[in-house]
């Protein structure tokens, strides 16, 4: 039976949403912010827009700390409309806060943290470091507003801390880390660790409940489909301009063989459009 970890969002907000482990929450944000954290606060997290025409948003998690207000998103893989899409969510969360009220208070942080998985699989992330930190500003690196950040933590290569056993990684990024181990390294994870021990055996118990799993099967099965109906419209696609192609080349009186060449269609399929 499939271990559901904390890369994916539903565990995760599962877990971090108990107060019994709050404790453990403030250390994964202090490793990420390295900021220290004294108070934690979770938020509603349906984000109601006032506008029927933008969908509504169901965060992962919202915290208001010490040190503002915190959207902390679990992605578990990389979509092209990803930034796009936690970008329009984040900045639906900063104009709430900023037009509060008769006054504009930028003493109020409103803090993006990507916990993001998959970004070894794309060429142009595999150089990204462990933790890249993002704010608004010009090319001269000019801050124009200096209460608002997005911090990305590249979650493959922080695990990478764990299998190539850099001590001195693992100790700083173990609070990460944790959240990504299956359920065998877990175990061996939380041996000298109590609280990682109990973190352990709360999502083990988490997957162990049959309504967590039926959820969480139903979720992924969802996602496959849409996926498979995805691929199947883009090949469809695909066959759809090679026939077209095809078409145009019968036109000028190519041959068949030559367009069966070109299109990657069979000599049958030219030949009966050519029909």
């Amino acid at each position: 039976m499939k271990f559901y970890s904390c890369r994916y969002n539903v565990p995760f907000k599962e877990m971090m949403s108990k107060k019994e482990n709050e404790d453990l929450l403030k250390k994964i944000l202090e490793t990420a912010l390295k900021i220290k954290v004294k108070k934690i606060l979770i938020k509603n997290s349906e984000q109601n827009n006032g506008n029927l025409f933008i969908r509504r948003k169901t965060l992962d998690l919202l915290l208001e700390t010490n040190i503002g207000l915190i959207d902390i998103e679990v992605n578990n893989s990389i979509r092209d409309y990803l930034n796009y899409r936690n970008m329009a969510f984040i900045s639906n969360i900063y104009a709430n806060v900023t037009l509060r009220g008769e006054e504009y208070n930028p003493l109020i942080k409103v803090i993006l943290l990507n916990l993001t998985y998959g970004m070894n699989q794309k060429e142009h992330l595999k150089t990204k470091n462990e933790v890249e930190i993002y704010q608004v500003s010009n090319k001269k690196n000019e801050c124009y507003i200096d209460n608002f950040l997005i911090y990305e933590m590249n979650m493959n290569k922080i695990l990478e801390f764990w299998y190539s056993k850099n001590v001195s990684k693992i100790e700083e990024f173990k609070y990460l880390i944790l959240l990504g181990l299956e359920k065998e390294e877990l175990l061996l994870f939380s041996k000298k660790n109590e609280r990682v021990k109990k973190y352990m055996e709360d999502l083990i118990n988490l997957n162990n409940d049959p309504r967590f799993m039926e959820y969480m099967t139903r979720e992924e099965d969802q996602r496959k489909c849409y996926n498979t109906d995805i691929s199947i419209a883009k090949k469809e696609g695909i066959k759809q301009g090679k026939i077209a192609t095809a078409k145009k080349m019968l036109k000028e009186n190519f041959k068949p063989e030559v367009i069966s060449k070109f299109t990657n269609l069979t000599l049958e399929e030219v030949e009966k459009l050519n029909e």
